[in-house]
């Protein structure tokens, strides 16, 4: 009837055409997979999802009309450059096997997992400089002493 066809009938938004009057009794209703015969996209629903950023999301009339996935949230803690990235999320280091070289550790977080540069511990012993100054042990350069500045020669203290 006249009355089932007016308000939310958009027809299939690709030609322009209206789609009323096609005589298949569809009138524009919220049924999440209204499709019509002429080979065009399906007419979705109206309903959104909001996604837990806050992104909101309208069915996909291309896709069944499914809803798009959800952005996926970036990650909240900064991977520093010097790391790897194998996987960038839990669920894929939990499938996923790697080796680091050996100059490298693994690193797993809620970001994901990798690899990254062994971290050198040295003693806190300082040398004491012919000038007065004191320079500690370098863990970049396998806990060797810092020069001492002015390149004096080294106290072998």
């Amino acid at each position: 009837s006249a009355e089932h066809m007016h308000g939310d009938w958009h027809g299939d938004g690709h030609d322009g055409k209206d789609m009323r009057g096609h005589g298949d009794g569809r009138h524009g209703d919220d049924n999440d997979n209204d499709d019509n015969d002429s080979g065009h996209h399906k007419r979705c629903s109206e309903k959104v999802k909001k996604c837990p950023d806050g992104t909101v999301l309208k069915r996909d009339p291309s896709n069944d009309c499914r809803y798009p996935k959800c952005p996926k949230p970036a990650c909240e803690i900064p991977i520093p450059e010097t790391w790897t990235v194998v996987a960038d999320s839990p669920t894929a280091c939990a499938a996923t096997t790697f080796i680091c070289n050996p100059d490298q550790e693994p690193w797993f977080n809620e970001c994901g997992c990798g690899c990254m540069p062994k971290v050198v511990f040295c003693t806190l012993d300082v040398k004491i400089c012919p000038d007065g100054s004191f320079v500690s042990r370098d863990p970049e350069n396998h806990c060797k002493f810092h020069e001492c500045p002015s390149g004096a020669p080294e106290d072998s203290a």
